[in-house]
Parts: C-alpha cells; structure tokens; sequence
C-alpha cells in the first residue's frame, strides 16, 4: 500500500490516494453513521456480502462477543489514514542513498525495510501510536452513534461508562471519578508525545 502510495501521481494513485484519505476529513459521528448502515443485521453491506459468499449474518452491534471488534473496525477505518499520513512523510525522509547502497549489497527487500526503512519511521510511528491511543482513550462520538455502550456496557469505553453514570444515572461524583483517572492516563500519553516532539525538534537545530 505504500508502495503504491509514494509512486508518481497518475490517475488510478490520484483516485487511490484520495479514497484512502478521505475518512480524515470525516468526523468519527459521520463515521458512525457510515458503519452502523454497513454493519446492519439484515440489509447491511457486510452482511449482504457475507450472504453472497453463503455465510450466515452476524449481529455485530448486539452480539457482546463481536461488538467491541465492530468498534475497532469502524474507528481504525479513520485511523489507518491519519498514520498513512505520518508514514508517507516519515518516508519522503528516508535517504535514497541508503537504500540504494544496502541494495547493492546484496540487501533483500525485507533486510532493507527492517534495518533502514523501519528505524528512520520511529519518530512518525511514535506519533502516531501516541495520536491512536490518546483518540481511543477520549472516544465517545462513535462508541455512542453505534451502540451506546451496550449491550450490557460490553462496548462501553471510559468517556462513555462516564457519560452513562453522570448523566443518565445522575452519579456525577462517580462519573468526575472517572474523568479525572481518564485525564491522568490521558496526560502520561500527551507527556510522552510531547517530548517526542521537542526531542526532534532539538535535534533539528
């Protein structure tokens, strides 16, 4: 996919290119909204996919033992494109010179990825590492477009069980409890991305 992605723009890797970014410019609530039409038990896509090739349908927002992979799909659909980003242009900084030199010694393609390629990713794979995890930490949007956290609080994230105890259950003392532990484990994740990004920063100058 990357490959495909750093070739010189033609028609068909416009057309690739913009269907790949695209979730990026779409908030996580239309997205929501997208896969709850996908994901819908009798008439929805991957169901009536699932059918042509003679699968039986699953129940992916109400069954408890698939919805939290439901979630997942959907959230990665935006995700992938934010790091698709990062390493599009953690890879523009890869020397050529490097690459072509361990090819003419013998390097396979793989050997040139994991010694070369892949280390000169770290700064845009701790980005967005970092980015993934602190959006997974604060989700609400979608988590309560497609399931609301049921069943049975089986997709329930932190920002949603707290919604649902402050709000619905009216135990606010409960539900800033939880808020503050999200802040916390929130900020340890900020903290780590920021020295990251002071840390190249510094080593720019």
């Amino acid at each position: 996919m990357l490959f495909f992605l750093t070739r010189r723009l033609s028609r068909e890797t416009k057309l690739y290119k913009t269907l790949v970014y695209l979730p990026m410019t779409l908030s996580f609530v239309v997205i929501g909204q997208i896969w709850s039409w996908i994901l819908e038990p009798r008439n929805g896509v991957l169901n009536s996919l699932l059918a042509l090739l003679g699968f039986k349908g699953v129940s992916w927002l109400s069954d408890p033992s698939v919805v939290t992979y439901s979630l997942i799909m959907a959230a990665s659909w935006r995700q992938i494109s934010y790091a698709m980003v990062l390493f599009l242009a953690g890879l523009k900084g890869v020397p050529k010179e490097l690459v072509e030199a361990a090819t003419v010694d013998g390097a396979g393609p793989w050997k040139r990825f994991w010694n070369i390629v892949l280390p000169m990713l770290k700064p845009a794979t701790v980005v967005a590492v970092t980015v993934s995890v602190i959006d997974s930490l604060r989700a609400f949007d979608i988590v309560y477009v497609l399931t609301r956290g049921g069943p049975f609080y089986s997709s329930s994230v932190m920002a949603n069980y707290m919604y649902i105890k402050a709000f619905n259950n009216y135990r606010m003392g409960y539900g800033s409890s939880i808020a503050t532990i999200q802040f916390l484990i929130t900020l340890v994740f900020i903290v780590v991305y920021m020295r990251n990004v002071l840390k190249k920063e510094v080593e720019n100058e």
